[in-house]
């Protein structure tokens, strides 16, 4: 899941990965940089951007992609933007995300 917003008024959201690599520490996750939604109480409503990025890797660390606005701005996302499955959020009250990857159904 693609970070969009964070209650933190830094934009920034606490993770513990334990499930996925045994680290109990926890890390820390950004919003997305140049992202207007930061602060607005319905951050889904007022997202419009395009989200392009790397097919899916095994590389827990690796992520590419950018985010294009309706302006034309093209802002880049990395690993530290993203909330993997299974990892648990700690020490934030609230996030919001968009999926990235999902598989489809077959039929």
């Amino acid at each position: 899941m693609l970070l969009l917003y964070s209650s933190d008024q830094r934009g920034v959201c606490y993770i513990e990965t334990a499930n996925l690599d045994g680290e109990t520490n926890l890390k820390q996750r950004q919003v997305v940089s140049d992202l207007p939604l930061q602060g607005v109480e319905s951050p889904l409503e007022s997202f419009h951007s395009r989200i392009e990025c790397e097919n899916p890797n095994n590389d827990l660390s690796r992520f590419r992609g950018y985010m294009e606005h309706p302006s034309g701005l093209r802002v880049g996302l990395h690993n530290n933007n993203l909330l993997l499955r299974s990892c648990t959020v700690r020490n934030t009250e609230t996030v919001v995300g968009i999926v990235v990857y999902a598989v489809e159904p077959v039929m």
